[in-house]
């Protein structure tokens, strides 16, 4: 009997343990986790890109005196490329370089320019945003008929007008005259002193574009 009773407060003993234990581990499960949902943080939104500058100014008549351009005759082999450089004060203008219609190279690289323009009186025409200003070639033949005018007609200056770039798909290129006048003095609209050639500078590339 004794026994037996020892017995039963051992059994009681252990499932209190037990009962103890069950209620550990179930308070500890069931404390709150810390909230894994970062806080929202506001994004200051992209200030608007800014409008885009005008670029303006006129183009300029460009000019070169008729003894320069016909010295031409004994170095260009092919054409006369040129590209625009800008001058003092604030001035575009184009230098040109004579090579072998077939070579990509020039005489003597890095070479020095065979002929600069000088800067005119403004255009009519207005450049900026949406213009193309690529380099523009002469091919002998144009050279030709541009010396055969001044011989013709006793050139003083060979004149590159610009022409209205909005007509020309934005490009930027020049119609030659030659004429007796200084260039700051003559009249697009008086035929007696001046000459049109009917040579328009070439975009390059493409080769043939206003052709």
């Amino acid at each position: 009997m004794k026994k037996g009773y020892v017995m039963g407060m051992y059994g009681s003993f252990l499932c209190m343990i037990i009962l103890f234990s069950i209620a550990c581990n179930s308070s500890s499960s069931s404390t709150p986790t810390t909230d894994t949902v970062a806080a929202s943080v506001d994004t200051p939104a992209k200030p608007a890109a800014a409008p885009l500058a005008k670029i303006s100014g006129f183009l300029n008549i460009l000019y070169v005196d008729a003894a320069s351009f016909l010295d031409l005759k004994n170095e260009v082999r092919g054409k006369l490329t040129f590209r625009f450089y800008l001058k003092q004060p604030d001035s575009l203008t184009l230098s040109g370089w004579s090579n072998d219609g077939n070579s990509p190279k020039y005489p003597g690289e890095p070479p020095k320019p065979n002929i600069t323009l000088w800067v005119g009186g403004a255009s009519a025409f207005e450049i900026g945003n949406d213009n193309y200003f690529g380099n523009l070639v002469l091919y002998n033949k144009s050279i030709k008929n541009i010396t055969d005018s001044i011989t013709k007609y006793k050139s003083k200056f060979i004149l590159f007008v610009p022409l209205d770039p909005a007509a020309n798909y934005g490009q930027v290129t020049y119609k030659i005259y030659t004429t007796t006048l200084d260039p700051h003095a003559f009249k697009l609209d008086d035929p007696v002193n001046f000459a049109a050639t009917a040579e328009v500078t070439n975009p390059s590339p493409p080769k043939g574009a206003f052709n």
